[in-house]
């Protein structure tokens, strides 16, 4: 019964990073980056209750969670761009949604992972050099430079988001998205 389940996620999760595939580039980037700016505007606000739980109702979590798994597969994210402000606004403290969103972004990262290697696993190959060797639609080079790079800052960020306030935290994490929403429309 567990390998028909695991079964049916992987079917699902492939068929989202197909999906993702066929979507026009044009038109996700300016949304995403236009959706970016309106998280950044709300974690600013003080759209947010004063009180805080460390658990989530297993329903709503179940419902987020697809939601992020689905959007963060679409526009190829780790998902801490959509996690952290969905925990935050469902009354999780920062940090603590922050350290949640590292966790969770590892199992989003490796079913999009290898979604995008099955569905890019017949893609043309003439574009590709030495320099530059793809599995799927996963670049190898960049895939190495950037997970080793960010296994080894890692800690040091999660040191530094255990030393400021949880206000300047929230800031920092709102100027993140505004940039990353800026640069989305832009380019």
């Amino acid at each position: 019964r567990a390998s028909n389940r695991e079964g049916h996620y992987l079917a699902r999760v492939t068929s989202r990073a197909e999906f993702a595939s066929q979507l026009n580039t044009a038109i996700l980037k300016p949304l995403f980056g236009l959706f970016e700016l309106f998280v950044a505007a709300l974690m600013l606000s003080q759209y947010q209750s004063q009180q805080h739980q460390f658990s989530l109702q297993p329903i709503t979590a179940f419902i987020g969670g697809n939601i992020i798994g689905s959007v963060s597969a679409i526009v190829g994210i780790g998902g801490g761009t959509l996690t952290v402000p969905f925990l935050h606004w469902n009354n999780i403290k920062i940090k603590n949604a922050v350290a949640t969103s590292a966790a969770c972004g590892f199992p989003i990262a490796v079913a999009g992972t290898a979604s995008y290697i099955v569905n890019g696993w017949n893609i043309e190959t003439s574009a590709l050099s030495a320099d530059n060797v793809s599995f799927g639609y996963v670049q190898l080079n960049a895939f190495i430079t950037i997970a080793l790079s960010s296994f080894i800052f890692a800690p040091l960020g999660a040191k530094v988001a255990h030393k400021i306030s949880d206000a300047q935290l929230k800031k920092f994490f709102s100027l993140l998205l505004f940039v990353l929403g800026v640069r989305m429309l832009i380019t």
